[in-house]
């Protein structure tokens, strides 16, 4: 797993209450009102790469890109559950994946996830309307909705090493899960369709998890 710690950069922002607007040039112009200001988020392209090493915020939430550009990890902090639709930049993701490929989210819609490129990668269909949604997403929602808390939410996207595409050959979670206590659940799941084998241990791992933190899923 190896997950390397949050840049700095992330805490000052939570600590400061400062507004994404504020603290980057990429910031898109946000409507007034509570609401509004809830969702903000920088701007990008919905483009096959962006901007290479840099780090967008939405939401209060983190999403770094690697040297080519690609979405690389996202950081999310104490996650909610809010209404959440597919909109026009996860098709196109999926589209550039090819036949087979959702435009899948680092952080779902969901847990207050953005539909901008840095948090959209192609992903296997069968594993995102299937156990990605399911298990992974839909675990932490029902922990949320069940009184628990998601202190902290890390995804990697793992590309092929030396390669360029656009795909992530897999997904490197770390899951903070807290109600009556408080449990990290590490998992890697392939960029594929799982077989019956993998869905029953990943999702063991998750339910212990979940289930160890006081949040019954």
């Amino acid at each position: 797993m190896n997950l390397r710690p949050a840049p700095a950069a992330v805490s000052v922002f939570l600590l400061a209450g400062t507004t994404v607007a504020a603290l980057s040039s990429h910031a898109a112009a946000a409507p007034s009102g509570p609401a509004a200001a809830a969702r903000q988020a920088d701007d990008a392209p919905c483009d096959r790469t962006i901007e290479k090493n840099h780090t967008y915020k939405a939401n209060g939430y983190s999403f770094r890109t690697d040297g080519q550009g690609r979405p690389e990890r996202a950081d999310a902090f104490n996650l909610k559950v809010v209404p959440a639709g597919r909109d026009t930049c996860a098709k196109k993701v999926g589209q550039m994946g090819g036949a087979g490929y959702h435009g899948g989210h680092l952080i779902a819609a969901s847990l207050n996830g953005v539909d901008m490129r840095y948090n959209l990668v192609p992903q296997n269909g069968t594993l995102n309307t299937g156990f990605y949604n399911h298990q992974v997403e839909g675990g932490t929602r029902k922990c949320i909705a069940n009184g628990g808390q998601i202190p902290r939410y890390v995804v990697n996207a793992v590309y092929p090493t030396g390669t360029t595409g656009i795909i992530p050959d897999r997904f490197v979670l770390s899951i903070t899960a807290k109600k009556t206590a408080e449990r990290t659940i590490p998992l890697t799941i392939p960029n594929r369709a799982l077989t019956d084998t993998e869905k029953k241990d990943f999702g063991k791992t998750l339910d212990d998890g979940f289930k160890g933190a006081g949040c019954k899923t």
